[in-house]
């Protein structure tokens, strides 16, 4: 069991999207470097949302993740801006 998730940052103005195997209750925030640094400083400036919620293992939990990611605009998600800067 799992679920894909969306965090939005309110003050940088951009998307994290991920999947995690568990349960929403276990506290698991994300596995980005960026996006947990900024929410650990700034935890009451970010939006949480289920997308989704997957039964059929990861196979299925990455499909899931791959189609809500293709609706977001690359230049809005965490990893891509922090690739962009380091370049």
């Amino acid at each position: 069991t799992g679920y894909v998730y969306l965090w939005y940052d309110t003050k940088a103005k951009l998307f994290y999207l991920g999947g995690h195997h568990g349960k929403v209750e276990d506290s698991y925030v994300c596995s980005n470097a960026m996006m947990k640094r900024a929410y650990s400083k700034r935890p009451e400036t970010f939006r949480f949302r289920v997308l989704e919620y997957v039964y059929d293992g990861t196979k299925s939990l990455r499909e899931c993740e791959q189609k809500w990611l293709n609706m977001i605009e690359e230049d809005q998600l965490y990893w891509t801006h922090q690739y962009a800067q380091q370049k």
